[in-house]
């Protein structure tokens, strides 16, 4: 495909990993709950999420990781990161830290985010924006994304 359609519609974890700068994020979860148009997880690092994703075979209980470009992160409420480095690049900041679960995590902020180095960092997460893998790397079909135009 295209970057733009590997970017958007990336068939693996594997594509997922190489497509995009910074790295995708990708965060352990439980599968909690399926439904129709969604599938409902808890982050191993705190939280929850519900993602518009086609479940198909991927059963409740199932080890999923959830893929979040650190463009669609934002500030507020929902997990919590500790900031190890920000990069302050004018327009935006790039904020490099760990999660409670000890995943390495990775966000791009408004150039002027009030992070400190050292500091806990509360982010939020666009769960139309994620991507969902299952153990073997496939990708779950994302219900919402955009169509690109080849």
């Amino acid at each position: 495909g295209t970057p733009m359609e590997l970017y958007h519609h990336p068939a693996t974890k594997f594509v997922a990993g190489f497509i995009g700068q910074p790295n995708m994020n990708f965060l352990p979860a439980t599968v909690t709950q399926i439904a129709d148009a969604s599938l409902s997880v808890d982050l191993h690092c705190g939280g929850s999420l519900t993602l518009p994703v086609e479940a198909g075979s991927t059963p409740i209980g199932a080890e999923v990781e959830v893929g979040i470009r650190p463009e669609d992160i934002g500030m507020g409420d929902g997990i919590t990161m500790d900031v190890r480095v920000l990069e302050r690049l004018g327009g935006v900041t790039i904020a490099y830290g760990r999660l409670s679960d000890g995943s390495n995590f990775c966000a791009s902020l408004d150039g002027v985010a009030p992070a400190q180095e050292g500091a806990p960092l509360a982010l939020s997460i666009a769960p139309d924006t994620c991507h969902v893998f299952t153990h073997d790397g496939a990708a779950l079909p994302r219900l919402n994304a955009p169509n690109i135009a080849v």
